[in-house]
């Protein structure tokens, strides 16, 4: 199939389905944020049917850096203000580059905040902003599994706690 081919058929799909194509292979930056109740921040999601949990991020914006983003995405998503953000790691996930950073500060109070995930809202597009014991990580269906393990072996380490202090 042709370049020109794929463009077309994909601007087809994303008119028909409402998915983005450019957004699905953009940078990712996702925000790592506890509490001092050893709780991390989610977004709940449910979506047709199904029911899922993600890290508080998005896409990276064209001329945008991965920091930018976090904190943008921190606040459309949770309506927190993000500060003293520090790159935790890194991953492909898919193709897809994807950036998560230990967020050092954060003030406001958690709900969801006014970016399109607000607009997007609805019975069967839930998205909800969560605190979450980080004991309970292994239970939840969180995605991607690929960034939970990573998490997972930061805390087990002691390794994120030096880069929230």
């Amino acid at each position: 199939m042709e370049a020109r081919d794929w463009r077309s058929l994909s601007t087809h799909y994303s008119t028909i389905t409402n998915y983005n194509f450019r957004d699905s292979m953009d940078p990712r930056a996702c925000a790592l944020i506890f509490n001092e109740s050893d709780e991390i921040l989610l977004i709940h999601r449910v979506k047709n049917g199904g029911e899922y949990w993600v890290f508080p991020g998005g896409s990276v914006e064209p001329g945008e850096t991965a920091e930018e983003a976090v904190i943008r995405e921190v606040r459309e998503e949770t309506s927190l203000i993000a500060e003293h953000v520090s790159l935790a790691f890194e991953q492909s996930n898919d193709g897809r580059q994807e950036s998560y950073f230990s967020v050092g500060t954060v003030s406001g109070e958690v709900v969801l905040g006014d970016g399109p995930e607000k607009l997007k809202q609805c019975d069967s597009n839930l998205y909800e902003p969560q605190w979450v014991e980080v004991t309970m990580l292994a239970s939840l269906n969180l995605q991607p599994e690929s960034a939970v393990r990573k998490l997972q072996r930061l805390i087990e380490q002691g390794e994120l706690r030096m880069l929230s202090a």
